[in-house]
């Protein structure tokens, strides 16, 4: 059965894209609503764990990925998946570096 989130290159690639687009937003309104250093760490948090951590996991690394434990490392399933967490990863890292660019470009 296929799990009902499948991690794919091209959800890696907008899960990129999110978090680089997503991370200067949350700068612009800490600094648009005055928050205090507190406010400030708590909104950092709550926006790495929703545009980066919860992505990540779903979208570039996978469920599937997070099944095989330790004991399958000698496996060649798990190399496999290894490899293609690589790959979304990078993937990921294309969509992120592409955000980035495009704002530095129109600051």
């Amino acid at each position: 059965m296929k799990p009902p989130i499948a991690p794919t290159r091209t959800a890696a690639l907008l899960s990129g894209l999110a978090l680089g687009f997503a991370m200067p937003l949350q700068e612009a309104a800490a600094n648009a609503l005055a928050l205090s250093p507190q406010g400030r760490s708590l909104l950092l948090l709550a926006a790495l764990t929703g545009v980066f951590l919860v992505p990540v996991l779903l979208f570039v690394v996978g469920t599937e990925h997070l099944s095989l434990g330790t004991k399958d490392v000698a496996t060649q399933p798990y190399w496999s998946s290894l490899r293609k967490v690589a790959t979304r990863g990078l993937f990921w890292l294309a969509g992120a570096a592409a955000a980035f660019s495009v704002l530095s470009a129109f600051r």
